[in-house]
């Protein structure tokens, strides 16, 4: 069972002026994000400990345009992700409001 705490970040400049807190011990925190290039979408995660040490950075490209659906994708590469990984405690940080309220409502946590 994985145990899961999603959060809305409202712009990723702030967390970067801010600088990035990790997640309490024992979990693992992702943040995800989705880019639209020419001619594709790429959906990043970048995952880390609470010490603070990256422990994956994973990317994934899509031949959709479709903005919703990317940031839907780049959470489910961050749940991907921590899943193939053991994480069995995983925090999911997103900037796109939608995706994390849809998935603070699901009921497997």
């Amino acid at each position: 069972m994985i145990r899961l705490r999603c959060f809305y970040t409202s712009h990723p400049s702030v967390v970067l002026d801010q600088g990035w807190s990790p997640p309490p011990r024992d979990w693992i925190k992702v943040n995800c994000d989705v880019r639209v290039r020419q001619g594709d979408m790429c959906a990043y995660v970048v995952a880390g400990n609470h010490l603070g040490k990256l422990s994956r950075v994973v990317t994934k490209r899509f031949q959709f345009f479709d903005h919703l659906q990317g940031e839907a994708e780049a959470c489910l590469l961050a749940l991907e992700t921590a899943v193939k990984h053991d994480n069995s405690y995983v925090m999911v940080e997103s900037d796109y409001e939608a995706t994390i309220n849809a998935l603070n409502r699901v009921t497997f946590r």
